[in-house]
């Protein structure tokens, strides 16, 4: 019995021993976890910033293109407007130098026709 008892007290010393290590295993094993969830959601957070980052510059960069657009349309309509004023008047210069010429045309021929008929 006495050997029996031996026996079981070093068996329950390395069982206590063996429960102390699995023990402090156990503590470090979660202390690990959280710092590992720590990290895990540091690392979520920092992506999340960075897509909400990148999502907010895509949307001023949609932003700037539609302003440009609108912008170059707006551009482009004025340019057609003042290319169409400026046709329109240089037809109605020509125009205007046209009768211009024909009425001094007229002119010239009739001074002729005075003078020629003073000269006969």
């Amino acid at each position: 019995m006495y050997l029996e008892r031996a026996t079981w007290k070093k068996h329950r010393e390395r069982l206590a021993a063996k429960t102390k290590l699995f023990e402090q295993a156990h503590i470090k094993l979660q202390e690990d976890r959280a710092a590992f969830d720590k990290e895990k959601k540091m690392r979520g957070m920092g992506h999340q910033g960075l897509k909400k980052k990148l999502q907010a510059s895509e949307d001023l960069l949609a932003e700037e293109r539609c302003n440009w657009r609108v912008a170059y349309d707006n551009e482009n309509k004025k340019m057609f407007r003042s290319e169409a004023d400026f046709k329109a008047k240089y037809k109605e210069a020509k125009s205007h130098r046209e009768r211009v010429e024909v009425h001094l045309s007229v002119q010239i021929i009739s001074k002729d026709r005075d003078l020629a008929g003073k000269d006969a």
